[in-house]
């Protein structure tokens, strides 16, 4: 017999109205436009499997939420690259840009008439493109006679959301549907799934088919599969919010993009600006748990060895000499430093315009010391600095 707490557990889910359901559908085609996809789900190739959806944790309406995010290259910690994804900071951020997304706009326009660039940014065909992939989360379980519902994490690709939602939509016309026919923890209905990684197309096959089973029987939850469903993160809280870690991922990999495809974009100082004005979104973001570290520039120490009857410096050796070409790009947007790396530059070169500039900066800190702001305007920075660039573009 169900204690009364269980029972109280259970008044509280419901499943989702057909009206919050279409409206969810509704705001996630303005996020994914036309776009279709047909990746993979994690399912066995070729096999049919019955699954039961969860509803709603109490408070909300949506069984499933959408995930928008994009797959990058970047260097991992054995310095060997590997492919990740970032999240998109105006879905899971709440943000005004995303700043691959950005980078993509301002891509596509400069290079607009060229056809090489344009695919290896957007193109449909390119596994390293910056095209955004999209996806959906529910709370499922495989139904498996005699064995218990373990709520777990279902992700699935847009082919699945739009099957469910035509399941959903189907109604009578004697009998209209109120409510979705998945998720009510007494009478909601499993769907079969089937998966083909390699669909032959002539016969009609898709990716994925998804049907009621012919024998229609709800599959009730139990109180066990409910208390351990409830103990579960709502989905809402699953995708963590978009943070400064997410922009210095993405950052890094459209550094890595940028490069290797010679889209030339960071080379440009009104990019590098509005990469600032992204990144000042997350300045008051950071986890009360991690206070922010204050970005101090370094002094650059430049250790000389002198060969005997030879005035001339033989090496310099500093935390420059280590970094590659990517790593050294980083630093000097990090640090706010006024450098423009050239595709002509060598390595050797970029370290080089990178001590210069600290060299400026540290002497024109150094005159801030002796001198007043009145007195300072004499002793102007070697480069122009990020203030003057703006006040340039707006005409200043």
């Amino acid at each position: 017999m169900a204690t009364k707490t269980t029972n109280d557990l259970r008044s509280q889910l419901r499943a989702t109205p057909l009206t919050a359901l279409k409206r969810r559908v509704e705001e996630d085609d303005k996020i994914i436009g036309a776009i279709s996809s047909n990746e993979y789900l994690n399912l066995e190739d070729g096999r049919t499997i019955k699954i039961r959806i969860f509803p709603p944790h109490p408070g909300y309406e949506d069984f499933y939420i959408p995930k928008k995010s994009y797959w990058l290259t970047v260097t991992g910690n054995d310095g060997e690259p590997r492919r990740t994804t970032v999240i998109d900071s105006r879905v899971h951020g709440g943000t005004k840009w995303d700043l691959v997304e950005e980078y993509v706009n301002w891509a596509k326009k400069k290079w607009s008439k060229d056809a090489e660039r344009l695919e290896a940014l957007i193109g449909t065909g390119m596994v390293n493109s910056l095209n955004p992939s999209y996806s959906w989360l529910c709370y499922a379980d495989k139904v498996v006679e005699g064995e218990p519902l373990r709520a777990k994490l279902w992700e699935f690709k847009k082919m699945v959301r739009d099957s469910l939602n035509k399941l959903a939509f189907n109604e009578e016309e004697d009998e209209p549907i109120e409510v979705d026919p998945f998720t009510d923890v007494d009478e909601g209905l499993p769907i079969l799934v089937k998966y083909l990684r390699s669909p032959n197309r002539k016969r009609g096959e898709n990716y994925y088919e998804v049907s009621f089973p012919k024998k229609n029987v709800p599959r009730p939850l139990t109180d066990e599969e409910i208390e351990y469903f409830l103990s579960l993160k709502p989905l809402a809280e699953v995708i963590p919010k978009y943070s400064m870690r997410d922009f210095e991922r993405a950052l890094e990999g459209l550094q890595i993009f940028d490069e290797e495809n010679e889209m030339g974009l960071f080379d440009d100082d009104a990019w590098i600006e509005h990469v600032e004005e992204i990144r000042a979104q997350y300045e008051n973001t950071e986890e009360e748990e991690e206070p922010k570290k204050k970005m101090v520039k370094k002094t650059v120490k430049k250790e000389v060895i002198e060969e005997e009857d030879d005035d001339e410096a033989a090496a310099v050796e500093d935390e420059f000499t280590e970094m590659n070409r990517t790593d050294l790009k980083r630093f000097i947007l990090k640090h706010e430093l006024q450098v423009t790396v050239k595709k002509s530059m060598s390595d050797d070169d970029i370290r080089t315009a990178i001590r210069q500039a600290m060299m400026n900066d540290d002497e024109a800190e150094e005159v801030e010391e002796e001198y007043d702001e009145a007195e300072e305007q004499e002793f102007p920075r070697a480069k122009v600095s990020l203030e003057d660039i703006r006040k340039k573009l707006a005409g200043k």
